[in-house]
C-alpha cells in the first residue's frame, strides 16, 4: 500500500554454522573431540540428573 514491495532475503541468514566453518578449521577437530567426551559422560550424567529431578513433575526427588 505504501511504496514498492521490497524483499529483505537479505536480512537472515539460511546458512548453518557448520556450512560457514571451513573442512581444515581447527574448531572442527576440537569439536569431534568434545562430541567423545560428551558421548561418553552422557551415561553418567543421566543418572546423576534422574536421582535429583523427577522426570514428569520436574520437581527435586526426596533423598
Amino acid at each position: 500500500m505504501r511504496g514498492d514491495d521490497q524483499q529483505q532475503d537479505g536480512m537472515f541468514s539460511y546458512i548453518s554454522p557448520d556450512q560457514r566453518v571451513p573442512q581444515d578449521h581447527p574448531l572442527r577437530m576440537i569439536r569431534s573431540l568434545v562430541d567423545g567426551v560428551m558421548e561418553r559422560l552422557s551415561p553418567r550424567s543421566n543418572r546423576l540428573y534422574a536421582k535429583t529431578v523427577c522426570w514428569k513433575t520436574k520437581k527435586e526427588v526426596p533423598e
